[in-house]
């Protein structure tokens, strides 16, 4: 691979300019011209997957732009104005097919000209025939669907918008906006299936969900009118959103005695039904929503600013997104992006969870009790007051990956990426805990870059007995903030397999600790740290510094420190104090030089441990290497490569 790991979150394509140009106007210039002569990539929509927070994040953005006119919209500097245009972008571009009209289904067409049925979406949803029959109801965009509380109950059917009017046989890339500002402080779509004997699908396309807003402020209400301030689903339903935005709606809730307020922009209720999932499909996405919680406070009270969820599963497809959702309040809730209790289950793929804030955990994602798989997913930009910047997990199951194909247009090693999160508290990137049973988080081939903490782990807090933190083919760079990297306690098991740490930085007075281990617990089991087949170059820092009942072994590892020095056991095998010649740590390239000595060290035999999956780009494991190298402990008897590269 020719592209490094991202300094903290990005390669700098231009080498080493002057860091105090770059961020002016003159050098932004000059590098538009240089882009301006470079043939661009493909497939301008995928620009989202790479949502801007700052100028180097921008040009980043411009390296995947289609055209040069693309690229210089996307300049702008401001987040917020970029996301949008990207936003629009990808509609533009996510093609402008109608729906698929199932057979014997009969179209509705609401909208404001005579070849209209109707001029309310609510009597065109009532007249559809109720399950098993499927029909199609087309939004015209030529009127104003404003003070919208529509209802779907027990009906399969298409809600489609995009229709410049009811003639039109074909939808643009406009979406119909459906806006329930002025309306009965109801969500703008409930969509509810009474006896479940039968799955519900509901179908939404090129919709703009809008201006939605629940309360708590006057009556006792039921959860079915509070929650969901855009959508609001429950029972046995399948819910597709194509080309659908959910945006600006927001719960609220005043009072303790009312039930929650969850789900700024869509709530999900799967009431243990099978099969019962919401699905963001290509060019979908979840922005700007929130839940404003005020006297209240339990667990299931405002959280879930973007989308929550509970016995049910969300599912995040390729070119969707959750951005720039918050909890806030006096007390907030959970899950500024999402959040995920009672079994529920989030499956995402190549989607992007990007500037989201909680007030309280779970910055971009919180799940309690749930299964969460992020398949080359990026968890960028987020922030949570409390723990948990980019995800909070307690008692869940959390498989972070990326897949064996590049990814939106994106060099392979960029597509699983924890990123740019902060947590006011513990655990920047992610914070693991457990109350009644354990939780496990598994991380492969996963970037972890530029996080930062107010307290406590910089990366991640992991705590509780049973709990565990798997890492494979992991790059650590460029964290920040807290004295700790890792802060491990509490009888937790963290592992950290072929995976590579350096280049992060310490922002207090103490000297950085990569792994602080805590025991105060008097139960016989200890915390416990196994590091096999990696790199851990932090010249200056401790390597584990340990109270308690805590266990250290390492086996193969390159380490800056003595091993008697290091903090880890000291029955440790092979392991070696020298430097491992990475190529360039400034620019964040944590491949291994030609004579590096981490080349050819450990076969499996030594290791006891064969790598499982390629390395971070994409290379097979165990490539020996034709060049002369200084490895010990056998130079060039080894199989596997240390850390996150295996050169070939």
């Amino acid at each position: 691979m020719n592209n490094p790991v991202g300094k903290a979150s990005i390669v700098n394509p231009f080498g080493a300019l002057p860091k105090m140009l770059l961020g002016s106007v003159t050098w932004l210039m000059v590098l538009l011209m240089i882009l301006l002569m470079a043939a661009w990539p493909t497939q301008a929509a995928q620009a989202l997957d790479l949502l801007p927070s700052d100028v180097a994040r921008n040009r980043e953005i411009i390296a995947a732009a289609d055209t040069p006119e693309e690229a210089l919209n996307l300049l702008t500097g401001d987040p917020a104005r970029d996301a949008e245009i990207v936003e629009n972008q990808l509609l533009r571009d996510a093609g402008t097919e109608p729906a698929v009209v199932p057979e014997g289904a009969q179209i509705l067409r609401v909208g404001g000209d005579n070849a209209c049925d109707y001029s309310r979406v609510q009597d065109a949803i009532n007249d559809a025939r109720s399950l098993p029959a499927t029909d199609v109801i087309r939004i015209a965009r030529n009127a104003e669907y404003t003070s919208q509380a529509l209802q779907i109950n027990d009906k399969s059917m298409i809600l489609e918008g995009g229709y410049a009017s009811c003639a039109a046989s074909q939808p643009d890339p406009s979406n119909t906006i459906l806006d329930g500002t002025g309306g009965s402080n109801r969500p703008v779509i409930r969509i509810r299936n009474e006896d479940n004997s039968q799955v519900m699908r509901v179908e939404l396309r090129r919709l703009t969900i809008q201006g939605g807003t629940t309360s708590t402020s006057r009556i006792l209400r039921s959860a079915s009118l509070l929650n969901g301030a855009g959508l609001n689903i429950r029972g046995r339903v399948q819910a597709d959103l194509t080309n659908t935005l959910v945006r600006n709606n927001a719960t609220s809730s005043r009072r303790a005695s009312f039930p929650a307020n969850n789900g700024g922009g869509i709530y999900i209720d799967g009431e243990g039904s099978p099969g019962s999932f919401v699905r963001l499909n290509e060019g979908s996405f979840v922005l700007n929503n929130v839940t404003n919680n005020g006297r209240v406070r339990t667990a299931a009270h405002g959280s879930g600013g973007g989308i929550y969820c509970q016995a049910g599963t969300v599912i995040l497809s390729a070119r969707s997104g959750v951005h720039r959702n918050r909890t806030r309040g006096e007390r907030p809730g959970n899950g500024g992006g999402v959040s995920l209790s009672s079994a529920c289950t989030l499956n995402s793929q190549a989607s992007v969870i990007n500037s989201n804030e909680s007030g309280a955990s779970g910055g971009g994602i919180s799940a309690e009790g749930s299964t969460v798989f992020l398949l080359d997913t990026r968890i960028l930009g987020n922030r949570a007051r409390g723990v948990g910047g980019g995800i909070s997990s307690i008692n869940s199951e959390l498989l972070m990956r990326r897949l064996d194909t590049p990814c939106a247009g994106l060099p392979i090693h960029l597509c699983s990426r924890l990123e740019n999160n902060h947590a006011d508290g513990n655990g920047g990137a992610l914070h693991l805990s457990t109350r009644a049973e354990a939780g496990r988080a598994e991380l492969r081939q996963t970037t972890i870059a530029g996080n930062s903490s107010g307290r406590l782990g910089s990366v991640a807090l992991v705590s509780g007995s049973g709990t565990e933190l798997l890492m494979e083919g992991v790059a650590v760079h460029g964290n920040h903030g807290s004295s700790r990297l890792f802060q491990l306690q509490d009888q937790s098991l963290t592992s950290l397999d072929w995976s590579t740490i350096a280049g992060n930085q310490n922002s207090n007075d103490p000297p950085l600790q990569v792994f602080r281990l805590l025991n105060v617990d008097r139960s016989p089991q200890n915390t416990r740290l196994r590091v096999r087949g990696s790199i851990v170059w932090e010249p200056g820092a401790t390597i584990a510094n340990r109270t308690g009942r805590t266990f250290t072994p390492s086996n193969c590892t390159i380490g800056h420190a003595r091993l008697e020095d290091s903090g880890l056991s000291v029955g440790s095998q092979f392991y070696s104090r020298i430097d491992p010649r990475l190529r360039n740590l400034e620019d964040a390239d944590l491949r291994l030089q030609p004579n590096s000595p981490a080349i050819d060290y450990c076969d499996d035999g030594e290791v006891g441990l064969t790598p499982r999956f390629d390395d971070l780009f994409g290379n097979a494991r165990g490539v020996r290497h034709n060049q002369s190298t200084i490895t010990p402990p056998n130079p060039g008897s080894g199989d596997f490569d240390l850390g996150v590269h295996e050169v070939t």
